[in-house]
């Protein structure tokens, strides 16, 4: 038990109270100091508080409101890491035996990572007034956060304590009325400004002590604010706008004293995380967070504070332009699905109404009026429309009535009308499958109790004692019927063809020969030839029916070196920039147009423009 504790001021850091106990006790050493009040010998650390278990338990009762939270919250770094870091690191650096590290080293720092402070940092100013006001002074633990290296309170550069104090020296340091001297370092004016608006970010987080924070919500809200800055699309161009950007929002020496400068044309920087939806986010050092926020939304208070919504098309609702709804031109529309164009290189944002009706707007559009040809963005009309539709074509409208009423023109019209024709005879087909459904299923409960009725009867018996069933069954629900009837005599004697192992291995080998010779044979076609299973087992001179039961080793083969559309679309695509651009520059709708790729999976999309920009970076 110890007879006094001196009381801990504000934003002290949990080593320097260490150190002033020490100073009070007037013990001889500091292996003393550490048994009284951490219960064991053990190494310095200044970053965390080490033995703050047993430490609360000794000042206690001084007061009740010292615990282990609130010398956590109020007199560690660990309130500004903590928000970057999940929730199971935030006692793992208290709880276990740490030997004496580098500041920082907490945040999982590594070599190119923000450069940790080797020495205790301290504002001249700070330590004059405590001295006038306490007597003593002690050290601020925001002034030894990295990056920190201003003091806000009097806007000047801090000092570096004398280099015969490094962080690893064995006795406890204390402020002396010597160390008060003005910085000899001197920052330009705008690295000076920089320096201090990171500092008072720092200093909100810390203060703030927020929870931890998912690399989801981070990850998200820094593309949402990416995308309000219009840096976010297209993908593969968003790292060289945020390093271009970035370059004119901060001094480069201030990017060079945290260690987080880069060069424009520079392609692996930490800003890759903004490129690796959420996986990289978890190594971003707590700094670089800020510099990011800072930069895009002026301040860490407003990232965390604010809420962002990205609007490219304005605020809705949105009008639907549903000329046949009783809500035409009302605001109705709750929710735009917002993507892409990747071969119009610009943001497209889908409005649909509960009519079913939909149009498509670019940025930087924000009202379907403003469009002169409004119908050439039209991509759904939805069930009200289709209803409407029929209703005309019902009451024998003629096409320029309708055209008059849909606000379209005649032609356009005409060909929706013989859609609609299309459509309903479509719908007759199905109605005629469910009616013919329907009755295979009444037929099916019909034959099974016939079969209990009379279960030693032969399928020639049971077709006597109600043929309209058997026929129907036999014709549309084979393989039923055969299920639940009596063994077919018919056939009964004759040769089943047995698996043949020789004839599977002569049809295998002559697979593979196929495709190892598939190049020739392109070349006899005078053109890429898609290798499709129906391709492969025609040259083969096989039958799709069955064969994976007859030749299983062949059926295997082809089932794993056929061509799917897209790998065929792939290829094409390398063709086409191969044989016909092989020098020239060319854009995505070119090569897409030249290799006949109309409609295309987003797989296929990407692979077309990511080759497109090799294919033309590789060009002089």
């Amino acid at each position: 038990m110890i007879g006094h504790f001196p009381k801990p001021y504000k934003d002290e850091l949990y080593y320097s109270i260490l150190a002033r106990y020490h100073n009070h006790s007037m013990n001889i050493s500091k292996s003393q100091t550490l048994l009284e009040l951490t219960g064991k010998y053990r190494a310095i650390n200044l970053e965390l508080p080490l033995g703050l278990d047993y430490f609360v338990s000794v000042v206690k009762p001084f007061s009740n409101m010292y615990s282990k939270d609130y010398f956590i919250d109020n007199h560690t770094v660990i309130p500004f890491v903590k928000p970057f870091k999940k929730e199971k690191w935030f006692n793992r650096p208290i709880n276990r035996s740490l030997k004496s590290s580098h500041l920082f080293d907490m945040s999982e720092r590594r070599k190119e990572d923000v450069t940790s402070k080797e020495y205790i940092y301290y504002c001249s100013n700070c330590l004059k007034e405590q001295f006038e006001m306490y007597g003593e002074g002690y050290w601020n633990r925001i002034h030894q956060i990295p990056g920190v290296y201003v003091c806000t309170k009097h806007c000047n550069a801090l000092n570096q304590l004398s280099n015969q104090h490094h962080l690893r020296d064995l006795e406890f340091i204390i402020p002396e009325r010597k160390d008060i001297k003005c910085s000899e370092k001197i920052y330009c004016d705008d690295v000076m400004e920089a320096l201090i608006n990171l500092a008072k970010d720092v200093e909100y987080v810390t203060r703030m002590n927020y929870g931890s924070l998912s690399n989801e919500f981070l990850f998200q809200k820094y593309k949402t604010l990416l995308e309000i800055k219009g840096i976010a699309y297209p993908a593969r161009q968003r790292q060289k706008k945020l390093i271009n950007q970035m370059l004119d929002f901060y001094p480069e020496k201030f990017l060079e004293l945290l260690n987080s400068s880069f060069h424009k044309d520079e392609k692996s920087t930490w800003l890759n995380c903004l490129n690796d939806h959420n996986k990289s986010i978890v190594r971003l050092h707590p700094i670089r967070h800020l510099l990011l926020m800072r930069f895009l939304c002026d301040s860490a208070r407003n990232f965390f504070e604010e809420e962002y919504v990205y609007e490219p098309f304005g605020r809705g609702p949105w009008i639907c332009m549903n000329p046949l709804a009783p809500h035409y031109l009302q605001n109705v529309i709750e929710k735009v699905n917002i993507d892409f164009n990747n071969f119009q290189r610009v943001i497209t944002g889908e409005m649909i109404c509960g009519c079913g009706f939909g149009y498509r707007l670019k940025e930087p559009e924000k009202s379907p009026l403003e469009l002169k040809h409004f119908n050439n963005r039209i991509i759904q009309k939805g069930h009200v429309w289709d209803r409407k539709i029929n209703d005309f074509l019902n009451e024998k409208l003629t096409i320029k009535e309708i055209a008059l009423r849909t606000k379209m023109n005649r032609d356009t019209i005409t060909r929706i009308i013989k859609n609609s024709t299309i459509k309903n005879n479509e719908i007759k087909r199905a109605e005629k499958i469910r009616q013919r459904n329907e009755k295979t299923n009444e037929y099916r409960k019909i034959w099974l109790e016939i079969r209990l009725i009379y279960p030693n009867y032969s399928r020639s018996k049971l077709k006597q004692v109600n043929k309209k069933v058997y026929e129907w069954l036999w014709k549309l629900d084979k393989d039923w019927f055969n299920q639940n009837s009596p063994p077919s005599i018919m056939g009964a004697n004759s040769k089943i063809k047995k698996y043949s192992f020789e004839e599977d291995s002569f049809f295998l080998h002559k697979a593979k020969n196929l495709i190892l010779k598939w190049p020739e044979y392109e070349d006899m076609k005078m053109g890429l030839v898609r290798k499709s299973r129906h391709k492969l087992l025609t040259l083969l001179g096989l039958k799709e029916n069955n064969y994976e039961k007859t030749y299983p080793l062949t059926a295997d083969y082809i089932e794993t070196n056929q061509e799917s559309i897209s790998e065929f679309q792939k290829r094409r695509v390398n063709n086409i920039l191969e044989v016909k651009y092989k020098y020239k520059r060319v854009t995505v709708a070119q090569v897409a147009a030249a290799a006949h790729i109309q409609k295309q999976e987003k797989e296929v999309s990407e692979f077309i423009g990511y080759i497109v920009e090799q294919h033309n970076n590789s060009l002089p």
